[in-house]
């Protein structure tokens, strides 16, 4: 029988497999990033199941650093906590993406377009606030993009 723990860092490992081919699987798939795409069957697909993916990386991503923290010392510490935060944050956009940005398509399309403009670098026409800067904080520390 194996230890907790062990048992434990085998589900995060197929939680990154599972999120890997996700991640594979979608690319070709995805629509994309226009207000007019918000509202098709293909994003109300496509979006949640990207939200899971990005769910099951973090657990993967976790698991990784459990079967690492004893070699990986404080920078590792360091690295995982902001390649964590990152995904977290990212995460949180897609969750806006899935959920969120298409109640707001017919109601509030400017905010809309600017929240998909954020990936692609176009500019908004309404003020995101704090969103820009943490979006750019999301790219900057990953290299993989949900």
């Amino acid at each position: 029988m194996n230890p907790p723990g062990t048992t434990l860092i085998h589900w995060a490992g197929l939680a990154a497999l599972i999120a890997g081919l996700l991640f594979a699987g979608i690319q070709s798939l995805y629509p994309p990033d226009t207000l007019a795409s918000v509202t098709t069957g293909t994003w109300a697909v496509i979006t949640p199941v990207k939200t899971v993916m990005c769910l099951l990386f973090l657990v993967g991503l976790t698991g990784l650093y459990t079967r690492q923290v004893r070699r990986a010392g404080w920078l590792g510490l360091a690295g995982f906590v902001l390649l964590g935060l990152s995904r977290l944050l990212q995460t949180a956009f897609v969750f806006a993406e899935a959920f969120i940005l298409p109640l707001l398509a017919q109601t509030a399309s400017a905010f809309v377009s600017g929240s998909l403009g954020l990936a692609s670098g176009v500019s908004s026409e309404v003020q995101l606030g704090p969103l820009p800067a943490l979006h750019t904080f999301v790219g900057l520390s990953e290299v993989p993009r949900c």
